[in-house]
Order: C-alpha cells, then sequence, then structure tokens
C-alpha cells in the first residue's frame, strides 16, 4: 500500500484552556490483486491449504480530525475521528478521551 499524506495542526491559548486542532487527508492505493495465501504446518506434511480474503479497494481517502482541549486545573479532554472511504467501503470511528493529571 503506498499514500500520500497532508497534515494541519493548530494551537488556541487563552488564561483558562489551551486548544489544539489537528487533522489531516490522505490517499491510499492498495497493489494487492490476489488476496489469496497459501499456509501449512510445518510439522504436519501435507496439510497446506489456502485461505481467501476480501479484495481491497484500490484507492481510498483516510481523513483524521480532532481537537484537544487542555484546561488550567489539569483535565484534558480530546475528541478525535478517523476514517477511511472507497467506492465499495468505508470504515470511520471516533474517540473521546478524559484525562486527568496532578
Amino acid at each position: 500500500m503506498s499514500t500520500d499524506r497532508i497534515a494541519f495542526a493548530s494551537d488556541h491559548l487563552t488564561a483558562s484552556f489551551n486548544a489544539q486542532s489537528f487533522g489531516g487527508l490522505a490517499w491510499a492505493h492498495d497493489w494487492v490483486s490476489d488476496p489469496a495465501l497459501a499456509a501449512l504446518f510445518q510439522t504436519l506434511p501435507g496439510s497446506s491449504f489456502i485461505v481467501n480474503g476480501a479484495t481491497p479497494a484500490k484507492d481510498s481517502a483516510l481523513v483524521s480530525a480532532g481537537t484537544e482541549l487542555r484546561l488550567a486545573n489539569g483535565v484534558t479532554l480530546l475528541g478525535k475521528f478517523d476514517g477511511e472511504f472507497a467506492s465499495r467501503a468505508s470504515t470511520y470511528a471516533g474517540t473521546g478521551t478524559l484525562r486527568y493529571m496532578w
């Protein structure tokens, strides 16, 4: 798989919090055309078999974006989105984090 990526980050400072926004866009190209895999157990002669997988999308867009908010009292809030979008499939996920440091 090969990818090309563009990323950004931005900071916002005030007296009570520090916010950082971040994100990125990428294009991914997968070179796999035959997802079959031949496997065998080395200690068991004649036990070879073939595993067939789903053919991945050739081209897909990768997206990532989020914001981290650091409050003055040691609390950090983080929200993040990650996604992979192609013609036949899409995968996306969100993450939320609450962190306290003392």
